[in-house]
């Protein structure tokens, strides 16, 4: 008995065709840390770079959509919260926000800036703009973890 590669390369390329790359998919194992008061933790994955910037500049309160993976839960009083999702395998970036007044909302103060506590994928700190696609990145395989701080 040979092995024929055309043939699995055909099985696995109709499975992506009928059930799209969710068979490839993994769980991200998220830790949000440094909650300060209860409220709705809001966890945002985008898998393109044109949707994170358009939302980053644009959008301030998550919504799903093609190119975009999103979760909402419930934030405990306590200061950590672990949160699993399936989502594909591949380059995700992660923005999360804490809505402590219950309006569904990133509220905003001067210049911008927001009230409420949030956080991105690698813990990505620029001063005075919402951070890059890449740098708030991170390579889901297979099960993977990932922390962020709240700030």
């Amino acid at each position: 008995m040979t092995f024929r590669f055309d043939k699995v390369v055909l099985v696995c390329g109709i499975s992506v065709a009928l059930f799209g790359t969710e068979i490839f998919a993994g769980d991200l194992v998220l830790t949000v840390t440094n909650i300060r008061q209860p409220g709705m933790l809001f966890v945002t994955l985008y898998q393109d770079a044109r949707t994170f910037s358009d939302d980053m500049v644009n959008t301030r309160t998550p919504i799903e959509k093609v190119g975009v993976h999103s979760v909402t839960r419930e934030s405990t009083t306590d200061r950590v919260a672990r949160l699993v999702m399936t989502v594909p395998d591949g380059i995700v970036a992660i923005a999360v926000f804490h809505d402590t007044n219950g309006n569904g909302a990133v509220d905003e103060g001067f210049f911008g800036v927001p009230k409420e506590q949030y956080g991105f994928g690698n813990d990505a700190r620029p001063l005075f703009r919402a951070p890059s696609y890449s740098a708030s990145s991170i390579m889901i395989e297979g099960r993977t973890t990932h922390s962020i701080k709240l700030r």
